[in-house]
């Protein structure tokens, strides 16, 4: 595999400017540019996200929690997905079963890892578990399935007219 030294001696250039070219710090001249570009292809360089994280000390992981796989749930997580990318994060993803205490796991590991937020799409949490997260050190997003409670951000859905539309059918 590759390093970034590899590509600045294969390119001849420095580390740093292939450092700056990959966080894109500054502006480089465009054939250097071009050319470390396409000696990280030949060289199929991937700079490593999870060192670079570590190194700024920065982790810019959002963990993602779903408990099911089918219907609106597909298409919601891949809004979710698409706007973390957007934004310029790395997701985490895990399926869970229907159990709280895996749920309650899940997020604990996640938090374990430095995420710098969680989202749930699950309804598998009671109000004594959401409490305790909101003391969990990173935002949590519940999405779709909403409990009333202080501290807690949630996004849901009020479908009652689509429901009614359809069972009028």
């Amino acid at each position: 595999m590759s390093t970034i030294k590899d590509v600045a001696r294969a390119a001849g250039v420095s580390v740093s400017t292939v450092s700056n070219i990959i966080n894109n710090k500054s502006s480089v001249n465009i054939e250097i540019y071009n050319r470390v570009m396409q000696v990280m292809k030949e060289l199929n360089y991937r700079p490593n996200i999870l060192a670079m994280n570590l190194r700024k000390n920065h982790m810019n992981f959002i963990g993602v929690v779903i408990h099911e796989l089918s219907g609106y749930s597909i298409k919601l997580m891949e809004g979710v997905l698409i706007r973390l990318d957007q934004l310029g994060y790395q997701s985490i993803v895990k399926y869970v079963r229907d159990d709280s205490l895996e749920v309650m796991d899940t997020i604990n590991q996640m938090l374990g890892t430095g995420v710098k937020g969680i989202v749930l799409c699950t309804p598998h949490l009671d109000e004594e578990n959401l409490r305790g997260l909101n003391t969990a050190g990173a935002p949590i997003l519940m999405l779709g399935y909403c409990l009333d409670l202080p501290g807690v951000l949630t996004v849901g859905f009020d479908n009652t007219a689509l429901v009614r539309d359809l069972t009028r059918l």
